[in-house]
């Protein structure tokens, strides 16, 4: 077995494996032809791996998006002898204005717009909403596509153009708190929690492969869910274990938990 196939055969579930073949491909180009390379967006627990990937290899990488404190990024490859500073990132920014100021547009409404274009999850990066104005990262061989074809957020007409990285205003999230106490501490009672929903719900949709546990995909109904630990349900959102208290007299365990809105 070869280096590229003992690393891609380290990975044990076929997205992952993907995605190592791709960045192993990139690596191969980088040194043939002397010149940087790209990955798509990438969410923290993807970047990680690559980080690994990348270590097997006499190159070098940044992590960036244009813009500090983003979650999606994208993976810069490029020969050990080269400035990082001469590399431009293939990432345009898009300020998507809102025409209707009593509308108010979601995350999900946005991303559901982007993708009803026909566009890859990949190929966009953090998406930040605002009142009457949003700001959408993604890569600039699509901007012109999505600059002159989002013309419809849900029920509200937008308009598109281009942004200077300078321009984005730091990333905020709202959040609900949750008070609650739990019978204990795994994935299915903290979802329950965080969600309202039953554990029998929650249950069918973590075997379902709709739950991600600090963006990694699981179906272990017991996973012991850690203080900071980020969760999210798809259609549903994203909770946060934000602490973990002392225990009730029946033997319960306060927590709370803070749910994105």
């Amino acid at each position: 077995m070869n280096k590229r196939e003992s690393i891609i055969e380290a990975f044990d579930n076929d997205a992952d494996r993907v995605l190592a073949a791709k960045v192993i491909d990139c690596i191969g180009q980088v040194l043939k032809y002397h010149e940087p390379r790209f990955t798509h967006f990438l969410d923290p627990a993807e970047v990680n791996k690559v980080k690994k990937i990348i270590g097997n290899f006499d190159v070098k990488y940044s992590i960036s998006s244009g813009v500090e404190g983003c979650e999606r990024n994208i993976a810069v490859i490029y020969p050990a002898y080269m400035a990082e500073e001469n590399i431009e990132l293939p990432v345009s920014v898009l300020k998507i204005h809102c025409k209707n100021r009593f509308e108010k547009i979601s995350h999900r409404d946005m991303l559901g717009a982007l993708m009803g274009l026909g566009i890859k999850r990949e190929n966009i990066g953090d998406i930040i909403i605002g009142e009457q104005v949003s700001y959408v990262f993604v890569y600039k061989d699509i901007s012109y596509y999505v600059s002159i074809n989002l013309v419809m957020v849900r029920h509200t007409p937008v308009v598109a153009e281009y942004a200077d990285f300078k321009e984005v205003p730091a990333k905020r999230y709202d959040y609900k708190e949750i008070i609650s106490n739990v019978a204990s501490l795994r994935l299915d009672a903290i979802l329950s929690a965080g969600f309202g929903e039953s554990r029998s719900s929650i249950s069918r949709e973590v075997l379902a492969g709709n739950v991600k546990v600090n963006w990694e995909e699981t179906k272990e109904l017991s996973c012991i869910i850690k203080q900071g630990d980020v969760l999210s349900l798809k259609g549903k959102g994203r909770i946060i274990l934000d602490e973990i208290g002392g225990t009730t007299k029946k033997g319960r365990t306060n927590v709370k938990i803070k749910r994105t809105i």
